[in-house]
């Protein structure tokens, strides 16, 4: 399944400017481009989430990547 930049910010309670933070530092698996828009597959954000020790119920513990939940999603 393809989720979208919108469906990624949701799943995982980020603002789009923080997901964008977080790819930027390596911190979140980039997207694959389709025409405009960027899309995930869902095996890849499950297998990323299994890595990633900082990441508790949908807050980013650590400060590095300069974000936090974004409580409006």
């Amino acid at each position: 399944t393809r989720l979208n930049r919108k469906e990624v910010c949701q799943r995982f309670a980020l603002s789009p400017r923080c997901l964008d933070n977080m790819i930027a530092t390596g911190r979140f698996p980039p997207g694959v481009r389709i025409g405009e828009s960027d899309y995930w597959c869902e095996e890849v954000l499950e297998r990323w989430t299994d890595m990633e020790a900082g990441f508790v119920g949908g807050f980013a513990i650590q400060s590095d990547a300069g974000c936090v939940a974004d409580p409006s999603l």
